[in-house]
């Protein structure tokens, strides 16, 4: 994939809007983290949003921490960076996702960020993004070094693809749930699953092999309340409002059925071609997730043959009280199986 064609690639939300151009993946040195738009030397800030443009180039052919010799600029975007290295002494192929200088001296960021590597480093689930470490450069830089995925978001694929099948969006979401299945039992609740955070790559027979991304906002439901509240910034939801439940939504205390509301979201998304409970505003789509029915696929999408017995099983898991819905991703996987093979073995 990194030799011959132009791609987008999507290495976690950190960098949902980056582009690999077609000069060996390097992205241009100097970027604005909030539109991505790459400006030429001498520049200071981006004029549409005001934000100061920073080097990314800076580090290519660095060794971070003595054990991974960067290679190349992948994806940039609001926290940092995410590079293509490769550690020097295995020759593994890694990615690295390093935290921005300023956002280095954020304590409640940077929690976050170590809060990601410790969230991922339980989970050695095939369908969960694998973290290998987590450290501190000898300048003060923070990363986590992880699975490089050479594959794309599913906000990506939606992009180029449109709307998918109900077979498709099935088997995805069977490995989706799969993955989840593995980090509840784990202690983990992802609190952030929307379509730039889960990947899709390649296996030999499988063209569609899931990877969930991103747990930094993860939340260990073992964990103290002081431990949460540390984590928390007064006023502050965290989230993607199209996407979390209405529990997480109000603020209230979530459990792990507040991840099966949003893998919902995103297979209902998959069918419908957008996301089920999008508005003009936030208030809107907060309005909707709390007391609206997503459209049905079916019916917008009469042609395309999608399965009503998909959208009732989907529908359970978009439930507004949690107690309406599967009590957890074990039962929703079960629940969806059948839909994603048709008869078929799976070892999933």
């Amino acid at each position: 994939m990194y030799a011959a064609h132009t791609q987008r690639r999507v290495v976690g939300s950190l960098c949902e809007r980056a582009v690999e151009n077609g000069a060996g993946g390097v992205l241009a040195s100097l970027r604005c983290t909030e539109c991505n738009a790459a400006f030429p030397e001498g520049a200071d800030t981006c004029p549409a949003h005001g934000k100061t443009l920073l080097d990314f180039d800076r580090r290519l052919g660095s060794i971070i921490d003595n054990k991974y010799r960067v290679m190349a600029c992948v994806g940039v975007g609001g926290m940092g960076a995410v590079y293509d290295a490769v550690h020097v002494k295995t020759e593994k192929r890694v990615a690295i996702k390093v935290l921005s200088e300023k956002l280095s001296q954020d304590l409640n960021v940077l929690a976050r960020f170590r809060r990601e590597a410790l969230a991922s480093s339980r989970l050695q689930h095939e369908n969960c993004v694998q973290v290998y470490d987590f450290g501190e450069d000898a300048d003060g830089t923070f990363f986590i070094a992880m699975e490089f995925i050479e594959g794309k978001g599913l906000g990506d694929v939606l992009k180029e693809s449109g709307p998918m099948g109900s077979q498709r969006v099935a088997r995805i979401g069977v490995q989706l749930l799969a993955a989840l299945d593995a980090a509840h039992q784990e202690g983990v609740v992802h609190r952030d699953l929307k379509p730039q955070n889960i990947m899709l790559t390649q296996k030999p027979g499988m063209p569609d092999f899931v990877k969930v991304v991103d747990f930094g906002i993860a939340k260990f439901v073992s964990a103290s309340r002081e431990d949460q509240a540390a984590l928390t910034i007064p006023g502050t939801i965290f989230g993607t409002p199209e996407y979390m439940s209405p529990e997480q939504a109000r603020g209230d205390t979530l459990d792990a059925r507040s991840d099966l509301f949003s893998a919902a979201a995103v297979l209902w998304h998959l069918l419908l071609g957008r996301s089920p409970f999008r508005g003009e505003t936030v208030r809107e789509t907060l309005m909707a997730v709390f007391s609206k029915q997503p459209p049905r696929p079916s019916q917008e999408r009469p042609v395309a043959g999608i399965s009503t017995a998909l959208e009732d099983v989907l529908l359970r898991g978009l439930a507004k009280s949690r107690e309406e819905r599967y009590p957890s991703a074990a039962h929703f996987l079960q629940a969806m199986r059948p839909l994603a093979f048709d008869g078929e073995q799976s070892a999933l």
